[in-house]
């Protein structure tokens, strides 16, 4: 167990703090992370090759795009997830920041950008 501050991931879209993962606690199976996304912006199309995604929404809007479906409007309280090797972007549809928890199910998970 790790009492030490979250490492800290700054995009021009907002931020990524990880609370669980490979780095800060080694032999984890899982990771944990908060997201934070300004308004009006919107996350890189990309996928985890390696892993699904969790999605929870505790404040804000967002509409989720997964591979080439219709947008998937989510609110506070209301979770989504991706399989692995799913294409996803989500941007923040509100007035303030979207705050959303994240959870992978590995600890030192994949990311690959898709070009749009």
């Amino acid at each position: 167990m790790s009492n030490k501050s979250p490492r800290i991931e700054e995009f021009p879209w907002g931020r990524i703090e990880w609370l669980a993962d490979h780095a800060s606690h080694p032999g984890a199976k899982t990771s944990l992370a908060k997201m934070i996304v300004k308004p009006g912006a919107d996350t890189p199309l990309h996928r985890h090759d390696n892993c699904s995604e969790v999605i929870h929404v505790l404040e804000g809007a967002v509409a989720v795009q997964v591979s080439t479906y219709a947008p998937v409007s989510l609110g506070a309280g209301e979770t989504y997830l991706f399989p692995a090797y799913t294409p996803h972007s989500l941007q923040n549809v509100g007035d303030g920041e979207a705050v959303l928890m994240l959870s992978f199910s590995n600890a030192n998970r994949s990311y690959k950008a898709i070009a749009a």
